[in-house]
């Protein structure tokens, strides 16, 4: 439950921003009908979810393309590679054992005619666990709680502000307000960092000629919401159909991934996190590093957020410091007597 609120509170803090950029226009201000605000969350909550399900179809159905076109494909990936051993056997003779290297392509041939079953039982049962009561509901829950934190975020954090002394609370107000900022940078940034990532995978896959670069760009895009191991992920199919080219673009397509995911993880991630949310890098690589030890996956998705919202207060607490001791500074630095 207080997963799915934080989720809900971070969808709400990237939709705040729309909202009231679209209820402050001019243009909706010179309106004569002047729709409720919740009226006009829930538009642009429909907008985005149907914007979301027309690319969605787009991605899904070139997804299915793509790997269609590779089901068809492995009984040609499995011949070549049989082709491959055989010449670095008949190159290197000695180096491999017969028996191993029967061995070798038995059981290769057995996993590729095996694979396409697998991974059509494996998409059978992803449909079938999306579709589940259960998730749905989880799904729907979290969006409804996301709506209702859009509409009345202002009049919730301006209720609970009132249980603060009173010299406290318009502090406590700016503070939830820079904590509903950061989240909805970190939203902005997650977005950008699939994008860059996604896109510079699929572009040097292009350059290097791995086969479906598309859709593995897209794999990269969404491991990106798995930070730490979600480019080594990534990295497996991309060598994987690296290899059914040519050993030279499976290295290629080796060397890429590792650089590609060092570069991700170490300089694109702290930087557009760090500018996003105003964390330096070295604090984005500490809280990834704390919430995966944590949680796992789910606690290194949300580590960003977490420490985005701690940082708030922990500001705030420096800057008190800092003006005690420059208050402090200025009453040592008076004057303790007059002069004669």
């Amino acid at each position: 439950m207080l997963v799915q609120l934080f989720v809900a509170s971070i969808i709400a803090a990237a939709m705040t921003p729309i909202v009231n950029s679209i209820a402050n226009s001019r243009r909706m201000r010179q309106l004569r009908w002047q729709p409720s605000r919740g009226l006009l969350v829930v538009i642009v909550f429909l907008v985005v979810a149907l914007l979301t399900l027309f690319f969605g179809f787009i991605i899904v159905r070139a997804m299915v393309r793509e790997i269609a076109m590779l089901l068809e494909g492995l009984p040609q990936y499995a011949g070549a590679f049989k082709s491959w051993l055989a010449g670095v056997v008949a190159a290197y003779p000695g180096t491999i054992d017969l028996d191993l290297q029967t061995w070798i392509v038995l059981n290769v041939q057995a996993v590729l005619g095996r694979l396409p079953v697998v991974l059509t039982g494996l998409l059978a049962f992803v449909d079938v666990a999306t579709s589940l009561l259960g998730g749905f509901l989880a799904v729907l829950f979290t969006v409804f709680m996301a709506l209702y934190l859009t509409v009345d975020a202002a009049r919730m954090r301006d209720y609970l502000v009132a249980f603060w002394p009173q010299d406290r609370q318009a502090r406590v107000s700016r503070l939830a307000n820079e904590m509903g900022a950061r989240l909805g940078h970190w939203a902005i940034g997650q977005a950008m960092l699939c994008l860059i990532i996604g896109g510079g995978a699929w572009l040097g896959l292009v350059l290097i000629g791995v086969p479906y670069a598309a859709l593995l760009g897209l794999v990269w895009a969404l491991a990106e919401f798995v930070p730490g191991i979600g480019p080594f992920l990534s990295a497996i199919p991309s060598i994987a159909l690296g290899f059914t080219v040519s050993p030279g673009v499976g290295l290629a397509a080796a060397v890429f991934s590792l650089a590609w995911s060092q570069v991700e993880n170490n300089i694109i991630t702290p930087r557009v996190m760090g500018s996003a949310v105003e964390l330096h890098p070295l604090v984005i690589l500490l809280a990834l590093l704390v919430g995966s030890e944590l949680l796992g996956a789910a606690g290194a998705l949300l580590a960003i957020p977490v420490a985005a919202t701690i940082a708030v207060i922990v500001d705030e607490i420096r800057l008190l410091r800092i003006r005690s001791q420059i208050e402090l500074s200025e009453d040592g630095a008076a004057p303790s007597e007059t002069p004669a």
